[in-house]
């Protein structure tokens, strides 16, 4: 499954946020729905938009792993760039 900046972007703000209205960035939304990503659900009352999104265990897996790839790419450079001047 090839995802791009804004799928891992929106992704993030989900996770974030616990959940996004529906209104938040749909066609990206969309296509994350249709990878079973993030699903449907019907907020509280008191939420101004019911219609919202949250992210599925799969979902939270992929994010994860993202993010420690890029703490891991960091610190390869981190130590690249260290070793490079020592």
């Amino acid at each position: 499954m090839k995802l791009a900046q804004k799928h891992y972007r929106l992704l993030s703000i989900i996770k974030e946020r616990g959940s996004v209205p529906s209104s938040i960035k749909p066609v990206v939304r969309k296509e994350l729905s249709e990878m079973g990503l993030v699903e449907f659900l019907l907020g509280d009352e008191w939420m101004r938009e019911k219609e919202r999104y949250k992210l599925t265990p799969r979902g939270i897996e992929i994010l994860d792993e993202y993010d420690f790839n890029l703490a891991e790419n960091a610190f390869k450079s981190t130590c690249q760039g260290k070793r490079n001047f020592s």
